[in-house]
């Protein structure tokens, strides 16, 4: 009847302003890391380049949960494992890492609704970061091991690798923006973590429950 078909098409405008406007946002987060590029590349502060291009992997990495929501069926939702894998392309091409690095993931095919993909990748993006920039600085080669499960509800991410570890023993209390990062996302998530070294490597762990309902995520204090 004319109300069913005046419901669908309502659905339907909604479903298509909402794919535009992640596509847009994709678009505009790639707008600015293109920007803070270029005055990286201009600046011949090697601190200032760094810094610049540590948040140019986390704008990306936002951008790619956007990209994948837009070419997805499901405008709330995501294949975290895809997100992975681009994160990963993300970080090497950005940071212009030199060793050869093998990367293995093993995931479970888990979906993630946006406001938990957005914190719970830019913590991924913080600790794989970490390992390309400062786990194989003495040595032409290395291994990460990226594992993503679930059961009964609850999410597990845990990031190892062999490399030469912190110098630093307390990692999270270190004062670094990337570790205020992670602490605060993980608030976010209502999650607990852990970083530490081992006797081969570092390992990170995360686990938080899964949240079906799109909750907020405005309100970081990143202070």
């Amino acid at each position: 009847n004319q109300n069913e078909q005046a419901i669908k098409s309502s659905l339907q405008e909604k479903e298509t302003l909402l794919a535009e406007i992640h596509h847009r946002v994709k678009n505009n987060l790639a707008v600015v890391s293109g920007m803070m590029q270029l005055q990286a590349f201009d600046s011949d502060n090697s601190e200032l380049q760094a810094k610049l291009y540590d948040s140019v992997v986390r704008i990306k990495t936002m951008a790619t949960v956007h990209e994948l929501l837009y070419q997805s069926n499901s405008f709330s939702q995501l294949e975290f494992s895809d997100t992975l894998d681009k994160l990963a392309k993300n970080i090497s091409e950005t940071l212009q890492i030199g060793t050869q690095i093998s990367l293995d993931i093993h995931c479970e095919p888990i979906k993630l609704n946006i406001n938990q993909a957005i914190p719970a990748s830019l913590i991924v993006n913080e600790v794989l970061t970490n390992a390309y920039k400062h786990a194989f600085t003495d040595t032409n080669s290395g291994n990460i091991d990226f594992r993503l499960t679930e059961k009964d509800g609850l999410i597990e991410i845990l990031i190892s690798d062999n490399g030469v570890g912190f110098s630093n023993k307390d990692i999270m209390n270190s004062g670094s923006l990337g570790m205020h990062l992670i602490k605060v996302l993980s608030d976010q998530l209502s999650a607990e973590h852990n970083y530490k070294n081992t006797d081969d490597g570092t390992v990170f762990k995360l686990h938080f429950e899964r949240q079906e309902t799109k909750k907020g995520i405005g309100n970081a204090n990143l202070n």
